[in-house]
C-alpha cells in the first residue's frame, strides 16, 4: 500500500467519524434555558476539530508521491488487516446484539469468540470469559448501580 493511499483513507475515516459524531451530537437533549453552550456544544466542537484534522491529512496526502510505499508494509500485513476486520465485525455484532440478547449472553459469547480467534485453549477460554463476564457484570450492576440490558435473561434477574 502506498503512503498516499493510506493517509487518504485515514483522513477520510476521520472525516466520516466527525460527521457521525456531529450528527449524533445534534440529538442530545437541550436545556430549558437555551444557553449558548448546551449539551451538544462540546461534541460538536470536537467533531469539527476532528473533521479539520482529517481534511488536513487528506490534503497533506496529495503532496506525497504516488509510488512511495509505506515503511514496513508488505503483503504479509494482509493477515493483520484481516484480524483487524474480524475484531471490528465482532465489536459491531456485540453492539447490535446487546439489547435483544442481553449483557451476560453477548459479553460471554464475544469473549469466547475473540479468545477462540486468538487460539487460546478452550479450558482457559471458557474460564477467562466466564470470570470476565461475571466480574464486569457485578462491578457495573452491584457496585456502580448501572442498569445493563438483560435481554433474554430479563425474567431471571
Amino acid at each position: 500500500m502506498t503512503e498516499r493511499t493510506a493517509d487518504t483513507i485515514s483522513g477520510l475515516f476521520l472525516i466520516a467519524v466527525a460527521l457521525v459524531a456531529a450528527a449524533a451530537a445534534q440529538f442530545l437533549p437541550t436545556t430549558i434555558a437555551k444557553e449558548f453552550a448546551g449539551p451538544s456544544f462540546m461534541p460538536t466542537l470536537v467533531s469539527m476539530a476532528l473533521g479539520i484534522c482529517g481534511a488536513g491529512i487528506v490534503f497533506k496526502a496529495r503532496s506525497i508521491p504516488q509510488t512511495q510505499r509505506m515503511p514496513g508494509w508488505s503483503e504479509t500485513d494482509r493477515a493483520g488487516a484481516i484480524r483487524i476486520a474480524v475484531v471490528a465485525l465482532a465489536i459491531a455484532a456485540y453492539n447490535l446484539l446487546l439489547e435483544p440478547l442481553g449483557y451476560l449472553i453477548v459479553t460471554f459469547a464475544f469473549l469466547v469468540f475473540l479468545l477462540w480467534y486468538l487460539k487460546v485453549s478452550w479450558f482457559l477460554n471458557l474460564i477467562i470469559s466466564l470470570i470476565a463476564t461475571v466480574s464486569t457484570y457485578a462491578m457495573f450492576v452491584i457496585w456502580l448501580k448501572v442498569v445493563l440490558p438483560m435481554g433474554l435473561l430479563e425474567f431471571y434477574f
